[in-house]
């Protein structure tokens, strides 16, 4: 594992799994507004549908094992959302929801950091510490600049 975690290496596929799919889910949710319903009702559909993926045998042992391929761009697709959304330009009294892509990308960096080391990309110099402070940096930039950007109340 490259990025040590306080965290039982048989839980690993559980933990991942789970994390992958609840990530994707309300990800989606929120950010489609297909069905319109509140933050709290997206994180329960979502975990639902990550507790079912971890809880199945076969999926979370495939996921487990293209995982570290998927996260990269579940990683690169957050944070491009996240900067769009940062730079819309935003109507009167519009303002921008930070915590779903923000938590989003905080759990594609976790399982970024933990299954780096089974990305194979040999970069010299590039570790997942390096990787995870990179990406840690850019998205608390972007955060600072979201909150200059809410109005004062």
């Amino acid at each position: 594992m490259a990025v040590e975690f306080a965290v039982d290496p048989a839980l690993l596929p559980f933990l991942g799994a789970f994390l992958f799919v609840f990530a994707i889910v309300f990800g989606l949710l929120s950010y489609a507004k297909m069905f319109g319903f509140p933050k709290n009702v997206n994180a329960a559909i979502a975990l639902v549908f990550g507790i079912f993926a971890a809880s199945f045998e076969p999926f979370r042992t495939g996921l487990f094992n293209i995982l570290p391929i998927l996260v990269i761009p579940l990683v690169i697709l957050f944070f491009l959302v996240f900067v769009k959304e940062v730079f819309k330009p935003k109507k009167e009294g519009e303002h921008f929801d930070a915590f779903p892509p923000v938590a989003l990308l905080a759990i594609g960096l976790i399982l970024l950091g933990a299954f780096w080391d089974r990305i194979n990309i040999p970069v010299e110099g590039l570790s997942s510490s390096n990787v995870l402070w990179i990406l840690g940096i850019a998205v608390a930039l972007l955060v600072f600049i979201v909150a200059y950007q809410q109005p004062a109340k």
